[in-house]
């Protein structure tokens, strides 16, 4: 990957720069010229809160049955 500033990625119109530096949790990777999040640490965000989203619900729709098949009638 080509190293760009977050200052020449803006001027240049571009979404995403690479520093060749890692972020804080360690990742290299790409990062968004917009708030300067790390694209690796995103994405393992996202799919952490969409696991616990899931455990959730199955244990929402356990406890819940007959509420839940109530509003279904």
């Amino acid at each position: 990957m080509k190293i760009i500033t977050r200052k020449e990625a803006i001027s240049l119109g571009v979404n995403r720069y690479f520093t060749g530096k890692e972020c804080c949790n360690g990742h290299l990777s790409e990062r968004k010229a917009s708030n300067r999040e790390c694209l690796l640490c995103i994405f393992e965000y996202r799919k952490r809160t969409s696991e616990h989203r899931r455990i959730y619900k199955k244990n929402y729709d356990k406890k819940n049955k007959i509420k839940i098949a109530k509003q279904d009638a």
